[in-house]
This record gives C-alpha cells, sequence and structure tokens, in this order.
C-alpha cells in the first residue's frame, strides 16, 4: 500500500514564531468541525484535496397505506374488548432498480385484550390474544434523489504476438458496485374497529399507514458538505 506523508515547516527558534491575534470570528465560540477536518487534510499554497466520506443518503419518503378487512375465529366468548394495539410482526421491502417499484410485504400483529364471558351471567376473566393480519402492497416511489446503480462492461479482443506466434483471444470484464437501499420504518399508524359477529367471530375493520425512508450510503465529497454548511 502506498502511503503519502506530509512534513510541515517547524519553527526553529521562537523568535520565528509569528504573534497570533485572536480575531472576532475565532473569539465568538463558533466552530465547525467540517471546516476544521478540510483545513486539516490541506497543505499552504495547495488546492484542497478531495476528501470523499461516505455517508447515508435519503432518496425517498414513501407513505404506505393498508387496508385491513378479515374476520377472526374466537376460542372463548367475549363480553368486551378493554384494549387493542398494534404493532410490526414481520415486514419485507425492495425496489428493483431502475424502476421505481417497491414492493412491500408483512404481518401486522394485533394485540387484544378482552373480557370473557362468565357462567350465569357472573363476571369474566381478562384474557389476551395476539392475531397475525398479512398485507402485502406495490406503490411507486419519487425519488427526492436519484440511487446510484452499479454497472460493469466487458471486452473481447485479440492479442498477437510479433514473433508471429497464434493469436489469443482475451476477455475483460469490470463492474462498479455500490451499496444496497436500506429501507427504515418510522411510523405506524391503525385506525379501526372491532365488531362482535354471531359465532364467536370478530371483525376488524380499517386501515395501517406506515411511513418509511430509504437510504443509500453515497461518497460525498467534503468540500460540499463544508460549502452547504
Amino acid at each position: 500500500m502506498n502511503r503519502k506523508s506530509y512534513q510541515y515547516p517547524l519553527h526553529r527558534s521562537t523568535n520565528e514564531i509569528p504573534d497570533e491575534i485572536e480575531s472576532p470570528e475565532e473569539s465568538d465560540g463558533s466552530h465547525n468541525p467540517l471546516e476544521s477536518l478540510e483545513r486539516f487534510h490541506s497543505r499552504p499554497g495547495e488546492r484542497t484535496q478531495i476528501i470523499k466520506v461516505k455517508l447515508p443518503v435519503n432518496l425517498a419518503n414513501v407513505n404506505l397505506e393498508v387496508d385491513i378487512f378479515d374476520v377472526f375465529n374466537l376460542i372463548k366468548p367475549i363480553a368486551s374488548v378493554t384494549n387493542v394495539e398494534w404493532s410490526i410482526h414481520s415486514i419485507d421491502m425492495d425496489i428493483i432498480l431502475p424502476t421505481t417499484n417497491f414492493f412491500s410485504k408483512g404481518i401486522l400483529l394485533l394485540d387484544l385484550e378482552y373480557v370473557e364471558k362468565g357462567d350465569n351471567h357472573g363476571t369474566g376473566t381478562l384474557h389476551s390474544l395476539k392475531i397475525h393480519v398479512p398485507w402485502s402492497k406495490i406503490v411507486k416511489v419519487e425519488w427526492i434523489l436519484p440511487p446510484e446503480l452499479s454497472c460493469n462492461k466487458s471486452k473481447e479482443y485479440m492479442f498477437t504476438e510479433t514473433d508471429g506466434n497464434d493469436p489469443t483471444f482475451h476477455r475483460e470484464f469490470s463492474e462498479r458496485l455500490v451499496d444496497k437501499l436500506d429501507f427504515q420504518l418510522t411510523n405506524l399508524s391503525c385506525i379501526w374497529n372491532e365488531q362482535l359477529l354471531e359465532n364467536e367471530k370478530l371483525l376488524i375493520q380499517g386501515s395501517a399507514t406506515m411511513e418509511i425512508d430509504i437510504y443509500q450510503r453515497q461518497c460525498v465529497d467534503l468540500r460540499d458538505l463544508v460549502s452547504h454548511a
């Protein structure tokens, strides 16, 4: 590995050290770490080198709305529902680049607390029931910034030596790799109503809205970050 080292000039005596005057900009207490890092990697009289940093870039925000309509069989008769909570049991998301089709599927988990019907009009006991609600949906994504795409190329050529030997056939392949997309679920909101039906059945009807952020780690020039800071 080739390494480049810099030797900064050092003052040989205290007489050569210039007096430092504190400027108003330095005394106001403000400090930008990006500017300090850029100055550290630049030499006096030289053009600032490209300093690459790899950061997650927000490419899109998806609002996914899923309809909920299902009937569930109950093991025990329910007198009343006391509490209902929703959560994500599992979720799979993908985008087949370069298309904008966002594929998603998963399972919502319904945690239901209810009071069981008592015998002879007595007070029932409190129970908890977990119900899996599967869903799947495909939507179009509107990019805030375009994702980086991997690409490859191949070549074929003949190689002939000057000594007159038979030519040889060569192939060449190269590929540019990028980071995969990262999907982050940031919010889940559910609106629904439940109805107790005959024959010990429970009807759940409503909708679930999920907010999903799409990221990709990309190389960014540090100077661009400093100029916009």
